[in-house]
């Protein structure tokens, strides 16, 4: 269980870090996106050993995470923006 938590909030994070760092890379932010991109790669490597140890439950967390982590970092942008 705990296996399938960590997959699932892997891909949560994996997914709004991506939007992050993309949106830092569009705005010219190199520092920041080097920020992001170090943590991406720390998701990736979760999502890599669960994908090792063959923990496929997981990795349908992970997918389904990862769609709610990109879904809640371009809804909170639009906020943000909106708001703005």
């Amino acid at each position: 269980m705990l296996t399938i938590l960590l997959g699932f909030l892997a891909g949560i994070g994996t997914d709004f870090i991506w939007a992050k760092y993309v949106k830092c890379i569009a705005n010219h932010h190199a520092f920041a996106a080097a920020n992001w991109s170090i943590a991406i790669h720390l998701c990736s490597l979760v999502a890599t050993v669960l994908l090792i140890d063959k923990a496929y439950m997981a990795i349908i967390a992970y997918l389904i995470g990862g769609y709610i982590g990109t879904y809640f970092a371009v809804r909170l942008g639009k906020i943000k923006n909106d708001v703005s």
